[in-house]
């Protein structure tokens, strides 16, 4: 049984695993920006933070406001917190994304450090974590309406990652512009097709993201693309503001939509996420946000704006 559809005869999805080879390739940043993206458009989108590790979405999303988080992630997939327990989304406080936007937290405030988690024997294999991931975005779902869910998962080939494919039908894959990236995006590729071999079940591959990316753009992506026979939906240059951003718990999107990584953006929203679904008013949000940041180019190339 092939594993992979072909994402340009299904289309874009409305819901998708942000995934990657390995740590640091900036997944965190695009997922949450996105998500800023599409709730700017007049989606109702509920952010996954799935990477129960390290956590970085969630004090990405929420700087200062964790401590309201009552139940988290981490609660609902540990030793002993296995048991059935409702998981309420967090309204991201940004006025950029008109109240669409939300979030399921990893952690809630006060609890274990990563180092001390477990998790249930219920949870640790793909197909316990998949059906109990299934099962929590449903009931977001049905309860709150969402248009659209992006999960950001950990780094690697973790069977919380390939779950999260598998739980969403669809995934992104986001690799840095170096070798050593490629090769563990290979590796994480030849793991999503052997689980789907011996569980069964199909996934989406709707394309690859190069980030980060000091190389010629259309030669990487030509050879991505042969390489892992997958939709190339943009390269984003390398961005030291965006790393600022990150490091401040800002999103770029939100504070300068002229910068290369949200112009990039922009394109990758087009690509890989406008549907039939999407109405004029929906386009004509899109096209607002980004009329000023033109404006905002056109002066910094004349040398009149510092940018950031």
């Amino acid at each position: 049984m092939a594993v992979f559809r072909n994402s340009e005869d299904l289309g874009p999805p409305d819901a998708v695993a942000i995934l990657s080879g390995k740590g640091g390739t900036g997944k965190t940043s695009i997922s949450v920006s996105l998500g800023y993206l599409l709730a700017r458009c007049g989606f109702k989108t509920l952010l996954v933070d799935l990477d129960l590790f390290t956590r970085g979405m969630t004090f990405y999303a929420l700087g200062e406001y964790p401590q309201r988080v009552e139940t988290s992630l981490v609660d609902l997939f540990t030793e002993n917190e296995a048991r059935e327990r409702s998981i309420r989304p967090v309204l991201i406080p940004s006025a950029f994304t008109d109240a669409n936007l939300f979030l399921l937290p990893s952690v809630a405030e006060g609890r274990d450090s990563p180092a001390d988690l477990h998790l249930s024997r219920d949870f640790s294999t793909l197909e316990g974590f998949r059906d109990r991931l299934e099962r929590i975005i449903a009931g977001a779902v049905d309860w709150y309406g969402f248009d659209y869910v992006l999960i950001d998962t950990r780094g690697g080939t973790d069977h919380t990652s390939i779950a999260a494919a598998y739980a969403a039908g669809s995934f992104i894959l986001v690799t840095e512009a170096d070798k050593p990236s490629w090769d563990m995006g290979r590796t994480l590729l030849d793991a999503m097709d052997a689980a789907g071999k011996n569980r069964g079940g199909q996934v989406q591959n709707s394309g690859f993201i190069i980030n980060k990316s000091v190389l010629p753009a259309k030669a990487v992506g030509a050879y991505l693309r042969r390489e892992w026979v997958a939709p190339h939906l943009g390269t984003i240059p390398l961005d030291q503001a965006v790393i600022r951003c990150f490091q401040q718990d800002r999103v770029p999107v939100a504070e300068d939509v002229s910068c290369p990584f949200s112009r990039e953006l922009a394109k990758i929203l087009r690509k890989g996420f406008v549907t039939q679904n999407w109405t004029e008013g929906n386009l004509k949000r899109l096209k607002r946000v980004y009329a000023p940041g033109i404006l905002r180019l056109l002066r910094r190339l004349a040398g009149d704006d510092d940018g950031f």
